[in-house]
This record gives C-alpha cells, sequence and structure tokens, in this order.
C-alpha cells in the first residue's frame, strides 16, 4: 500500500462506519441492546482506526492540500460540505466519548438524551466523508500539473562533463587519423549546387561519411540531373 491508497481506505473506513452506525440505531430500536452495544462499539473503533490513517496521509503528504478539480456550483457545494464535515468532525469526537460512557455506566435515560444527537452528527461525518472522497478523487479529480525534469545531481553533472570530454578527444583523435592517411580518405573537391558548373572529371565523396555518419547528397551531373550519393561512395563526373 502507497500513500496514493490511503484516501481510499479512509472512504472505506468512513464507509463501514456507516453501516455499523445505521445497524446499532435498527437494533435499538428492535429492543436487541446487546447487538446494539457491539455495532456502536465497533463503529468507535473503525473511526478511531480512521483518525490515525487520516493523521498519517497528513503527515506523509506533509499536509499538502488536494486541490478540487470542479467549477462552478458544484464547486460550492464541494467546499460547503467540506467545511461543515471537519467542523463536526471536531466537534463529534467528544460527544461520541460523553454518550459511550454514560452507556458503559448504564446510565441509559442521560445516554439516551445524548445520543440524540451523538447519532446523526456521526452519520452526517462518515456520510460525507465517502462524498467528499468520490467527488475529490472520482468525479472530480484535480488537474495535475506536467511532469517536470529534475534538476541534475552533481554526481549527473560530473558524468555529463567525461562524457562530453572523451566525445571531444575521440573527435580530435579520428580527425587527426583522416590527415594522417590521405591515401584512404581522397580531398574531397568543393560540393557544387545546383545550377552550378561541374567540370567533368572531378571526384565528389559524401562529405559526411568524414564524420562518421551515413548520408546522401544531391549533385548535378553533367550540370543537368541531380545524381544520389550514399555510404561515402565517389562519384566521377564524365
Amino acid at each position: 500500500m502507497t500513500v496514493s491508497d490511503l484516501p481510499a481506505l479512509n472512504a472505506t473506513l468512513n464507509g463501514i462506519a456507516t453501516v455499523l452506525l445505521v445497524l446499532g440505531f435498527v437494533f435499538i430500536k428492535q429492543g436487541r441492546r446487546e447487538a446494539h452495544r457491539n455495532c456502536m462499539v465497533s463503529a468507535f473503533v473503525v473511526s478511531c482506526v480512521f483518525l490515525i490513517t487520516y493523521v498519517t496521509h497528513k503527515i506523509l503528504v506533509q499536509g499538502v492540500h488536494t486541490k478540487f478539480g470542479g467549477e462552478g456550483l458544484i464547486r460550492t457545494v464541494y467546499y460547503l460540505m467540506l467545511f461543515s464535515h471537519i467542523v463536526l468532525a471536531m466537534v463529534i469526537v467528544p460527544l461520541v466519548l460523553m454518550t459511550m460512557n454514560r452507556a458503559f455506566r448504564e446510565r441509559f435515560d442521560a445516554h439516551k438524551r445524548i445520543a440524540r444527537w451523538t447519532l446523526p452528527l456521526w452519520l452526517y461525518v462518515s456520510v460525507t466523508g465517502v462524498l467528499i472522497y468520490f467527488m475529490l478523487y472520482r468525479m472530480y479529480p484535480p488537474v495535475t500539473a506536467p511532469a517536470t525534469s529534475k534538476p541534475e545531481t552533481r554526481e549527473q553533472k560530473r558524468s555529463l562533463m567525461a562524457a562530453d570530454v572523451t566525445a571531444t578527444e575521440a573527435t580530435a583523435h579520428r580527425r587527426t587519423h583522416i590527415a594522417a592517411d590521405p591515401a584512404a580518405n581522397p580531398p574531397v573537391s568543393e560540393i557544387k549546387l545546383p545550377g552550378s558548373q561541374v567540370k567533368p572529371g572531378d571526384t565528389f565523396r559524401d562529405p559526411a561519411k568524414v564524420n562518421g555518419t551515413i548520408g546522401s547528397m544531391a549533385i548535378l551531373r553533367n550540370g543537368r540531373e541531380p545524381h544520389d550519393l550514399r555510404d561515402g561512395q565517389k562519384q566521377t563526373v564524365d
């Protein structure tokens, strides 16, 4: 699991808490106190795990806020929901602790009075947590800027400089070899552009071959038609 997976995990935990809260409400209406207690305690544990993963995610991303990608009215709706979710998430923590404390002390009348406020607020926080995830990451994902290349490290710069020096030395050595062996590298006549006068007997060789590459160059043959020279071949104009 990576950092990018934590928002989905948080939404899943909120969804599980929502289901447990609804089941707990149904069970208490049916008079099944044991099942009600188990569901509410499980919802509390799941919410605690959510709090841990939520804080962990914020620490790992260094508190960077994910921007909402929607525009217009939906953007206003999203931020109103987000604001109410954050405020009520802070309010619900002491309410849940007080409600559960009264239940464990079997002060059921006091438990029932405060639970009327705790349950709907807890459900709202859990449901909006799921909605915020889907709106932020699925329905209107943030527009990411194109990735930029990372600045070169000192070691990378040194490697590039060494490679440039090696290439320069190799080029100088090749030029020295060409100059020292004129028989293997006959002089190249000046290349005539189309429309220029070409004398019979002139020898042409592709100069790209001298630089270690294979190329082609069109010249005029007898001053009339172009001739393609490839792979450093020589051509004598008749």
